[in-house]
């Protein structure tokens, strides 16, 4: 059985704002990530008693369903894909055809999506991925340490970090001298995804942009998040 997707046409969430956002079951979510059952943010409150619905199968649909509800999204949608969950894969491996079919139906009708992922960079991955960035999908590799976030943008990948709970700095470099801005809607509960960034949009769906975002650990789980940046600092 393939992964289970939920579409929300207008989302509550006060970070990402009234826009449509996509849940896909945790079968969906690699072994590479360290958060995996250790400080997920999807792991607690409400989204995780809608994650644990869509991972049972009790919401959500099968993939082809899916793209149909995609394509009805009105002109233009900005659209967070995977608010909890990854992109079609297994074993650390994106599927490739899922992936682009996916990526055809978020970027129709000038949509503008954007995601996160934590799968492998490897030279099968990166293909897959890069077609999808070349289509329009802002996929944005998830890191967990200011040195990872310099090898994933140094491949030309719309790049984010991880950042301690304490982390006091808006801006910071990375050890090769690449900006680190923080979420805006983190630092302001005047700002969303839905207005982030003005006229260039998001921060997050730009794909060719010169400098990183970075993200504040968050939530219930985040003591389990901030050992498991401090365990990939030592490795």
């Amino acid at each position: 059985m393939g992964h289970v997707y939920s579409l929300t046409s207008v989302s509550k969430n006060k970070k990402t704002g009234p826009i449509p956002v996509t849940t896909t079951s945790a079968d969906s979510c690699p072994d590479n990530c360290p958060l995996k059952g250790a400080g997920c943010y999807g792991n607690y409150g409400p989204l995780y008693l809608h994650w644990k619905k869509v991972t049972e199968g009790v919401r959500g649909v099968a993939l082809d369903a899916f793209i149909q509800a995609l394509k009805r999204l009105p002109f233009g949608s900005l659209i967070r894909h995977n608010q909890v969950g990854d992109l079609p894969g297994k074993d650390d491996i994106l599927n490739e055809d899922e992936c682009l079919t996916l990526t055809k139906a978020l970027t129709s009708h000038r949509k503008i999506p954007f995601t996160y992922t934590h799968y492998p960079r490897t030279k099968e991955n990166l293909s897959v991925w890069k077609r999808m960035l070349s289509m329009g999908f802002a996929v944005n590799a998830s890191n967990e340490t200011l040195d990872e976030a310099d090898e994933s943008f140094s491949q030309g990948l719309p790049t984010t970090v991880i950042l301690p709970s304490d982390f006091a700095a808006k801006k910071t470099m990375t050890p090769k001298g690449v900006p680190v801005y923080a979420c805006p809607a983190q630092l302001s509960d005047r700002l969303q995804c839905a207005n982030c960034g003005g006229s260039q949009g998001p921060l997050c769906t730009r794909i060719n942009r010169d400098f990183i975002v970075g993200f504040y650990v968050h939530g219930t789980q985040k003591k389990a998040a901030n050992a498991a940046i401090k365990a990939k600092e030592v490795s």
